[in-house]
């Protein structure tokens, strides 16, 4: 069971970093994003402002590693910091305009990067990948909600 489970972690391991760094491959200006970066960007995906907390959540990472990714894109001048107008105590975090340009490009890159794969792939193997992956979803979905 245990050699099973570590090998299943580092395959997602390996699809992400391969995945991630072919978007990264270029000139567009993410390049220089440090993986823990692109975590971040990414969970700016559709929003961008977030406080401390709901960050590290839609990053999936606990609040003090999100602490230092925001240190490095603050300093890269990807994001910044205020208090929140109606709860001083709670830290929000925002794009500035670099930031959000890193994530268009970012968010640009990484849908033509899933299209290309896709389109290479013959009818069976797109079937059978949707497939696949809709039975690791299923899967997933069905132990997490046993275990809650």
């Amino acid at each position: 069971m245990e050699k099973e489970l570590l090998e299943y972690l580092q395959l997602l391991r390996d699809f992400g970093r391969i995945y991630t760094q072919r978007i990264m491959d270029d000139d567009s200006g993410v390049a220089d994003l440090k993986q823990s970066q692109v975590k971040a960007i990414y969970a700016f995906r559709d929003q961008d402002n977030f406080s401390m907390k709901e960050l590290a959540e839609r990053a999936g990472v606990k609040l003090p590693n999100m602490t230092m990714m925001i240190d490095e894109m603050e300093r890269a001048g990807m994001v910044n910091r205020m208090r929140d107008n109606h709860d001083r105590r709670k830290v929000v975090v925002g794009l500035t305009s670099k930031g959000r340009k890193v994530r268009d490009i970012f968010l640009e890159r990484r849908q033509s990067f899933a299209k290309e794969m896709f389109v290479k792939l013959k009818r069976e193997d797109k079937e059978e990948l949707l497939s696949s992956l809709a039975s690791v979803c299923r899967i997933l979905d069905k132990t997490l909600l046993e275990k809650g």
